[in-house]
């Protein structure tokens, strides 16, 4: 199971690095497997819980570190249909520094398909060109950059992200 730290502070006071928390956690019984570092730096390798004798455990260290001038909130302001894919949108969105059109499939974006403009606009992880994150159709975290291409005769060079593009969960069912 995975437990975001937040979780774990919201009820109990943590002042321990967390590679020391996973130590103890582990130590108390309740084994940590892997500590995953989403969006922030991450140190390498692996963490010695516990060595006695023979048998040694170890907890593996993974992550992705989001680069802040890449990776940043916007607002989708209107969402369009694609000219030539049907399970495809298009999204008129504000990255704080200008509009972009940005490409999407995602499901949650579709009933709000040729209403124009948003009355309130959603806000979304949004991934500039030279992003890297994780492949959303690939098994598993395999790690990509975002190049400019054309899909379906549009031109994309950004994307509206799901939570396993940035490595937050397994879903890839919206933005």
């Amino acid at each position: 199971m995975k437990v975001p730290l937040s979780w774990i502070k919201d009820y109990v006071d943590v002042e321990l690095p967390v590679e020391e928390l996973a130590r103890q956690l582990t130590m108390a019984g309740l084994e940590v497997e892997e500590i995953i570092f989403v969006g922030l730096p991450k140190p390498g390798g692996k963490v010695e819980i516990h060595s006695s004798g023979d048998t040694r455990q170890e907890t593996k260290i993974s992550g992705i570190e989001w680069d802040a001038d890449k990776i940043v909130v916007g607002e989708i302001l209107e969402v369009m249909p694609h000219p030539n894919a049907d399970r495809l949108v298009l999204c008129r969105l504000d990255d704080g520094q200008q509009e972009h059109i940005a490409l999407t499939g995602a499901p949650n974006l579709f009933p709000f398909k040729d209403q124009g403009p948003l009355e309130a606009p959603i806000k979304v992880a949004y991934a500039r060109e030279e992003a890297r994150l994780y492949d959303g159709h690939q098994s598993g975290q395999v790690l990509m950059t975002l190049k400019r291409t054309k899909i379906r005769g549009v031109e994309s060079y950004s994307m509206a992200c799901s939570e396993k593009e940035l490595g937050i969960s397994d879903s890839h069912e919206g933005v």
